[in-house]
């Protein structure tokens, strides 16, 4: 995905967030320090990039409207925050990140799985395949948690919408927060 760092983030967050994969750059790079808010969300528009940040002020939807950008997500830390819950919280991002730009599976590709673990780890309860899957995890999140069918039904235009791959050649999907039902 690609992300802006907003100045509150700029060095100590690059790093971990582009050694997850993601293409970042900052608001110090680009010479925006002390931009205006509206500067720097046209920015993100422009480039299509998500931002984060710890800037409350983007938290409304009504005046930075995430659906016109690549996303924005506001990191929340404690009121004296450490060095380390700044890292918890970039951690976390980056789990939600996966788990939301994960791939579309089919029922397939499920399948497929599924005898790839039993032909090389014996399948069960002891096979050895310890790590779950990706569709594993999304089922476990999103259907079965306890909190699972709060997330779609309240925070469903949150969620990026996956859809089966197309059998043309896929476009380029920038990573988008979709907050329309």
């Amino acid at each position: 995905m690609r992300l802006k760092l907003d100045e509150n983030l700029a060095g100590r967050g690059r790093e971990l967030l582009a050694a997850g994969g993601h293409e970042v750059v900052t608001v110090v790079e680009e010479g925006l320090c002390a931009a205006e808010d509206r500067a720097l969300y046209a920015a993100c528009q422009a480039e299509q990039r998500g931002l984060v940040t710890l800037g409350l002020d983007f938290a409304n939807p009504f005046i930075h409207p995430p659906e016109t950008t690549a996303g924005i997500m506001v990191l929340r830390l404690p009121d004296e925050p450490a060095y380390a819950d700044l890292l918890a919280a970039l951690r976390m991002l980056l789990a939600v990140l996966a788990l939301l730009n994960a791939p579309y599976y089919t029922a397939q590709d499920i399948k497929k799985h599924d005898a790839y673990v039993k032909r090389w780890f014996g399948g069960g309860l002891y096979s050895g395949d310890y790590f779950p899957s990706m569709h594993t995890i999304q089922e476990q999140v999103f259907t079965k948690s306890f909190t699972g069918p709060y997330i779609k039904d309240y925070l469903g235009p949150l969620l990026i919408e996956t859809a089966p791959p197309p059998a043309a050649k896929p476009e380029p999907k920038p990573a988008v927060v979709n907050i329309k039902k």
